[in-house]
């Protein structure tokens, strides 16, 4: 996919434009012995021109690669013009900016040219602070129910023992809170444009072009869904009062019931892909008349879009309480300390368990960054041009 751009001889569509002025591969003329050698080196210019130094052909030995003395976010532009060109074998050009070649005499050699400035996008960065376990706020427990007054039959007064107190429900857990989106994905740099015209080739040269747009990065993971929260316990039942001779003994309270646990929340989205930078524009023109390369390699292809980051885990569900304990009955009335003459209260019920929270559900994953257009939207440029327009 990442060299759909790759074009050969056979699939261009030439622009054959009449011949204005007469011009062939034996009007160019060939190199001279005076030459200008860049061999792997850093070179900073916005123009160079080969007669500026008395040269006669610029030979490329190794990596070369050209800055522009004022970089910017946004592509210069550098000028190269000589009379002929030569690539030795491992001769490379790159460069960041938009780079315009204009050689009217023999270009030789494997002839490569790259523009570098489509870099891959970053990865959405860690965020270890989206992930980690964080479990929501738990239920309290039930107030535990009073317990009832024993019976009475003095001089103080004559009333019946009293029922205990049920004791009050546990609080539901807290749900969980769902999780963070997760982090984006960096979009791919554009690539800056390549723009050669040629008088001719040499025989058996061949060249390859290339300006793509670089890849999205990675989206990151989503953010863990927080834990449900423990349900609160319920409150015990209070013990009933006691009876006398006279009255009978009350029952306990009832047991709250435990409170539900709080449901987990859902994972948060994954971060997206960033998007594929555009290719840059590829234009090859040679003089009409000139002889075309052997072979032929362009590609101004676009990144592709970054792969989408996965969706956060699930929180988990937080466990239901326990009920309260029921409250005892009062003792009955006894005579004498050993005749039973009331029987003993009856005790209450136990608090229900509450329920356990859901799990919550993973998040989805991010979505796919774009693809980057080609360069000039699609358009790959090789053609025979006229001296005028040279």
């Amino acid at each position: 996919m990442l060299f759909r751009g790759i074009c050969n001889w056979m699939i261009f569509s030439f622009l054959f434009v009449s011949l204005a002025a007469s011009a062939n591969a034996e009007d160019i003329t060939a190199p001279s012995a005076k030459d200008i050698n860049w061999a792997d080196e850093t070179i900073i210019f916005s123009t160079f021109d080969c007669d500026d130094f008395s040269g006669d052909t610029l030979i490329i030995n190794g990596v070369i690669t050209i800055n522009h003395p004022e970089p910017s976010d946004m592509p210069q532009t550098i000028s190269i013009k000589c009379s002929n060109i030569k690539f030795v074998t491992g001769g490379r050009i790159e460069t960041k900016e938009n780079l315009k070649i204009r050689i009217p005499g023999v270009v030789s050699g494997r002839v490569e040219i790259t523009n570098v400035r489509g870099v891959v996008g970053s990865n959405a960065p860690p965020t270890p602070e989206r992930w980690k376990i964080r479990v929501a706020r738990d239920g309290s427990r039930g107030s535990s129910g009073s317990d009832g007054d024993d019976a009475e039959t003095s001089h103080k007064g004559d009333w019946d023992s009293e029922k205990g107190g049920r004791g009050e429900h546990g609080s539901h857990g807290e749900h969980g809170t769902h999780g963070d989106e997760g982090a984006h994905g960096k979009f791919g740099r554009f690539a800056g444009k390549l723009s050669m015209r040629v008088g001719t080739f040499a025989p058996g040269s061949i060249i390859k072009m290339e300006a793509i747009g670089g890849h999205g990065g990675f989206g990151g993971k989503g953010g863990r869904g927080e834990n449900g929260g423990k349900g609160g316990d319920g409150g015990d039942g209070g013990d009933g009062g006691d009876g006398n001779l006279l009255h009978s003994a009350a029952s306990g309270g009832n047991g709250g019931n435990g409170g539900d646990g709080g449901n987990g929340g859902n994972g948060g989205n994954g971060g997206n892909g960033g998007n594929g930078g555009h290719g840059g524009d590829i234009f090859l023109y040679i003089l009409d008349g000139g002889k075309p390369p052997a072979d032929v390699h362009l590609a101004s292809d676009g990144g592709l879009g970054g792969r989408p980051g996965e969706g956060g885990d699930f929180g988990i569900g937080g466990k239901g309480a326990n009920g309260g304990k029921a409250g005892c009955g009062g003792e009955g009335g006894k005579l004498v300390g050993w005749i039973r003459v009331n029987n003993d209260g009856s005790c209450g019920t136990n608090g229900i368990k509450g329920r356990d929270g859901h799990d919550g559900r993973k998040g989805p994953p991010g979505i796919w960054g774009e693809e980057g257009k080609a360069g000039n939207i699609g358009r790959i440029d090789m053609g025979f041009v006229k001296p005028s327009d040279f």
